[in-house]
This record gives structure tokens, sequence and C-alpha cells, in this order.
């Protein structure tokens, strides 16, 4: 539509065209009458360039609260929703996977127990990825005299900890049969 647009900013300032009309900052946007949908960044370099990308939630450089024309800034970390808790994941799967009348308990709890182990995993990973990231961000402010106040506090990631399925023990399945479904 006519009214979507992209933004981009960087170190908290907007890049796009702007203009001052009766003293106001109008603008801003990078890209205009984009067709809607959901886009994801990209970057390309060449001869050996580099770029270091933050994508949210939390920013070194926080873009303005507001935008011109009253737009809300939104980080596209948003677009990536934190992992349900296990006994959810687990609860959603086992009603979605419609397991026919005559398969055993065990098999079902055993699927469960799977689907739990592997949320928890997620889990884990998101809390860590998500801990560096903010501890990295308040690293970057701390090193350029920014404030940190508006970061949450918390448990800091532990130097080298890292996400590994290994950390989890996997379920055991015991003497269960698999139930044929056309039986």
């Amino acid at each position: 539509g006519s009214g979507s647009h992209i933004r981009l900013f960087k170190n908290g300032q907007a890049l796009g065209h702007f203009e001052i009309v009766r003293g106001a900052k109008l603008g801003g946007e990078a890209f205009t009458n984009i067709v809607p949908g959901t886009f994801y960044p990209a970057i390309s370099s060449y001869m050996g360039g580099s770029a270091r990308v933050n994508v949210g939630p939390h920013f070194v450089y926080p873009p303005p609260k507001t935008l011109p024309g009253g737009w809300k800034a939104l980080p596209v970390s948003d677009l990536c929703l934190p992992p349900p808790e296990p006994k959810d994941a687990a609860a959603l799967a086992v009603q979605e996977r419609n397991f026919p009348k005559k398969t055993e308990d065990s098999i079902i709890k055993a699927f469960q127990e799977a689907v739990e182990v592997e949320a928890k995993i997620r889990s884990k990973c998101f809390k860590a990825h998500y801990s560096k990231h903010v501890e990295e961000v308040r690293s970057d402010r701390l090193l350029r005299g920014l404030n940190t106040a508006d970061l949450p506090a918390g448990e800091s990631a532990k130097d080298g900890e890292e996400c590994k399925e290994e950390d989890v023990p996997l379920p055991i399945m015991e003497d269960a049969k698999v139930v044929d479904a056309g039986a």
C-alpha cells in the first residue's frame, strides 16, 4: 500500500529523505510504497567487506521512540517470537499430531517427552542468545559512555556458554508398540 515503507537506522539516526515543513522534520523513509508482506534484512559486501548488524531488540544507539508521523520503530527481532514453554509445546504437539485411537499411551508419552526435550533445548538456546545480546549491547554502550539503564538486568551469559543438545537427556522409550493407523 501507499503508506507502507521501510526505515533504516545507523547509530540511532534514520537514513532516508527528510523534509523540514514549518519547523517540523517529516519523512525519513528509505523506501516507500512497499507491497505489504514480511521482509527480512540482508547485507551484501564485496572485496572483503564486513558488517556488524544488530536487529534488536536492544540497540547500542536506539532509534527514537516515535518517528515522524507518529510511527513506532519496531526491531526486526520482533519477527521471531520466543519459543513456547516446554509443557505448552508438548501439549500442542500432541493435540496437533492427532494420534489414532488405538495408539498406546506409552507411544504418546514418549512423543510428548521428545517434544519437551526439544522445547527445553530451544528455550535454553533462546535465553542464552538473548542474554548474550543484552551483554554485548551493554558492553558496547559502556565503551561509548552511553546509558544502559533501559537494558534488562539479570544473569549475564557466561563466557563460552553454548547451547548444546547433549546438555538435555533424551527420553527412553521402553516396550512400546507402534500401531498401524490403518489397522
